[in-house]
């Protein structure tokens, strides 16, 4: 059984290799294979070429170098085409770079998992952003309709018209937060949001899951069909593919006995120059991808 971890790699290469090395040290049980393929998204440090020759004797790790960014859809595309026609896979999990497993028995935990009675196409874990306290799947009970990502889609446009009223409140949100009782205030927020969420306690089909980590199971890869929306640069892939299962009768399973533990935004944050520039850059993705779900829908 061949199990193969893909890994989009930008820039920070340090992520990336905490990944690569969480991944190596799990044990392969008998009959199981482990393989990494990382391809780089067009960095422009040669962290890629770095990454490359640090595992050049590591017949296991594969590196895909790509000259341009291809974004978030594409190039996951291309490595989960490389580990399924070079590698033979037959299992590839999907990761972003700026994750790591510590859970030793994941292979022997997700191999059950495959076997559920459902047969899932599509497997999540349980996506733990450890500095915030934070269980990340599921994303939501079901895909969004056609009417509910036109609502969201206005909502977006919205904002970027007023922007300058929201930059005030933002500002005066970032001066509240620097007092103690500030402090208190947002903290206390937060903690009542994490207990709402009791949801990544119980295992859940036909969700949809955080593309942090996506695992293609046999039965998915047996379509012959790669995982994302290649117009997508970055947002709403999951929504799309929860979209894509459902019309298809392709289950999805969310797992909560499998862990991945998640740094949360270290692709973004090294490409973008603070609070503002990275708020713009994330907007302008989600709009265009927005559309592109919203047109998904409407095909289907």
């Amino acid at each position: 059984m061949s199990i193969v971890f893909v890994i989009l790699h930008y820039i920070v290469e340090q992520l990336t290799c905490g990944c690569i090395d969480s991944i190596l040290s799990i044990p392969a049980p008998d009959g199981f294979h482990i393989s990494i393929v990382v391809i780089d998204n067009g960095s422009q440090n040669e962290s890629g070429i770095s990454i490359s020759e640090r595992y050049s004797d590591n017949n296991a790790v594969h590196v895909i170098l790509s000259k341009d960014n291809l974004g978030f859809s594409r190039a996951n595309n291309r490595a989960f085409e490389y580990a399924r026609d070079n590698i033979s896979a037959d299992r590839i999990i999907v990761m972003n770079n700026d994750t790591v497993i510590r859970q030793q028995d994941f292979i022997e935990v997700l191999d059950k998992a495959c076997k559920e009675s459902i047969k899932p196409y599509v497997i999540g874990p349980d996506i733990f952003v450890e500095r915030k306290g934070l269980h990340q799947n599921p994303i939501a009970d079901r895909p969004k309709t056609e009417y509910e990502a036109k609502e969201k889609l206005a909502r977006l446009q919205h904002f970027l018209q007023h922007e300058k009223s929201f930059s005030l409140r933002r500002t005066l949100s970032r001066t509240l937060s620097r007092t103690s009782f500030g402090l208190r205030i947002l903290q206390r927020r937060r903690d009542l949001r994490r207990m709402r969420n009791t949801k990544w306690r119980e295992q859940q089909k036909d969700v949809v899951l955080h593309g942090a980590a996506l695992i293609f199971t046999e039965y998915f890869i047996s379509t012959q069909e790669l995982p994302f929306q290649p117009e997508t640069f970055l947002y709403e892939e999951e929504e799309i593919l929860a979209n894509r299962c459902l019309f298809n009768g392709w289950h999805v399973l969310y797992e909560p006995a499998l862990q991945v533990i998640h740094y949360d935004d270290g692709a973004t944050d090294s490409v973008t120059d603070g609070w503002e520039q990275k708020n713009a850059f994330l907007k302008h993705h989600e709009i265009n991808s927005m559309q592109v779900l919203i047109d998904y829908i409407q095909s289907d």
